[in-house]
């Protein structure tokens, strides 16, 4: 998907989670789960757990973290 915005991404190996930007969710989570990103390779296997774009309001009432 090509939509900038935040996502949040937890370990299923500890349950850590991290928190990152981009504009392409979709690339940007393949690259996690290959350990092509430095910061979570040691965190593999990643879930995403929340991806909230852009356009979305910080009051928005429906984005529960």
């Amino acid at each position: 998907m090509n939509q900038p915005g935040v996502y949040i991404l937890q370990s299923e190996k500890n349950l850590r989670y991290y928190i990152g930007s981009t504009e392409n969710i979709t690339n940007r989570f393949i690259e996690h789960n290959n350990g092509l990103v430095y910061a979570t390779r040691h965190l593999r296997p990643l879930a995403l757990k929340k991806f909230i774009p852009k356009n979305s309001s910080a009051r928005d009432p429906s984005i529960n973290i």
